[in-house]
């Protein structure tokens, strides 16, 4: 991807909108001027509700009770927006909170059983995840830069040699 998503070159990773498409389908052109829209109050870390509902929770829903599905990553708030939803809350312990999700919601898809080399995450801890783990991301400690830490960049030479070989084929 040409905005530096490198988690996406693995091809387990997508970001998924959460507009609607527009009804008739977009030109080539008019999807290159598309952005995401954000689904929170500029300015503030609470749910817009006017663009986030159950329109929005549908598509998280979905994909985290899918067995495909290894981790669905959304915005702290979107997650404590989703708490509130009400049966069976095992699907929550799937979606994890993570910066800068408030506009597309990333999945990241289970490794294909045909596929030694990709390694699996460790499983989520117990429990739907909106307790305290949510309160913490919802605090001002992790908006601290020094709470960030610094990222390291996925180099070819951390990938598999399986991997390398599909991003120098001709």
């Amino acid at each position: 991807m040409c905005s530096g998503h490198a988690s996406h070159q693995m091809g387990l990773d997508v970001d998924l909108w959460l507009i609607p498409a527009p009804h008739p389908g977009l030109s080539a052109a008019e999807r290159e001027e598309l952005s995401a829209v954000s689904m929170l109050r500029p300015g503030v870390r609470e749910v817009d509700p006017a663009r986030f509902g159950p329109g929005q929770a549908a598509p998280i829903h979905r994909a985290a009770q899918s067995p495909q599905v290894e981790r669905v990553f959304i915005h702290p708030t979107l997650k404590q927006a989703l708490a509130g939803v009400g049966g069976d809350r095992a699907w929550l312990a799937k979606v994890r909170p993570r910066w800068g999700r408030d506009e597309p919601f990333h999945v990241r898809l289970a490794c294909p059983p045909d596929q030694p080399d990709c390694h699996a995450h460790k499983a989520p801890p117990p429990g739907d995840g909106c307790g305290a783990e949510l309160a913490w991301w919802l605090s001002d400690e992790p908006w601290k830069p020094e709470a960030i830490g610094p990222s390291k960049p996925l180099r070819m030479a951390d990938m598999p040699s399986a991997c390398q070989a599909v991003l120098v084929a001709p």
